[in-house]
């Protein structure tokens, strides 16, 4: 009976110790860097275009959509056609063009960081994502698409009207993750802060943590976790 208990206690201390390093938060989460924002002249340098400018400007041969949201009403979200006077090479290049549709997009703030765009249209993308003090704004993003030539052919997104937000974090990483479950299976590839909202919803600072198949958005300052999707379609 004694080496029984000899050789089980051990073999029980060891299979909790297993299960505590795989349910157990990591200390190791990865912190992404913050994106580094593209630095342009003052933007009320460049001329603020009109609707009926964009309209002159391809002949009339121009789409036009507009927000659905009741926030943001006559506000355009998509423009197919040329919608600035200038040629776009670089991002700086993209984020000027941005500044000229900034009353058709109602854009207030120009903080943009700059991603190589997807291959959609089989042209040059530019992908421009929203910041606020230096954190992401999740649905805050425009997709810039020029020809080879530098010709602006169309632009489509959003601007997020950020408000009053406190972006200093009540919580760590590791004390965010702690709200959704771990198990063997869990292993977080990346941890950033970033702004989770709409026009149509709360604005939340929130704790991002990407794991495979899963994107959990966790309130940064009360632990609540905002949103929880599985990115996988089984």
């Amino acid at each position: 009976m004694k080496k029984i208990l000899i050789i089980t206690i051990p073999l029980i201390v060891l299979t909790a110790f297993i299960i505590f390093l795989f349910i157990a938060p990591s200390d190791n989460l990865h912190i992404a860097e913050p994106l580094t924002p593209i630095i342009i002249d003052s933007p009320e340098y460049y001329t603020a275009l009109s609707i009926n400018d964009i309209i002159e400007m391809n002949a009339g041969q121009v789409s036009i959509e507009y927000s659905k949201c009741e926030y943001r009403k006559g506000m355009a979200e998509k423009i197919e056609g040329v919608f600035t006077t200038g040629l776009i090479f670089t991002p700086e290049d993209a984020v000027k063009a941005l500044t000229s549709v900034r009353d058709i997009f109602d854009i207030s703030s120009f903080s943009y960081a700059y991603t190589p765009g997807p291959d959609i249209y089989h042209q040059p993308c530019f992908e421009l994502t929203q910041l606020h003090e230096g954190i992401e704004v999740i649905y805050g993003y425009f997709r810039i698409f020029a020809s080879d030539e530098g010709i602006p052919k169309s632009i489509w997104g959003r601007y997020i009207d950020i408000g009053e937000i406190n972006t200093e974090p009540s919580l760590s990483p590791k004390e965010a993750s702690k709200s959704f479950a771990f198990n063997k299976d869990t292993n977080i590839l990346e941890t950033k802060l970033v702004i989770f909202g709409t026009n149509e919803s709360d604005i939340i600072l929130c704790w991002y943590f990407n794991m495979f198949g899963r994107e959990v958005f966790v309130d940064a300052h009360t632990g609540v976790i905002v949103y929880d999707e599985s990115t996988i379609d089984w």
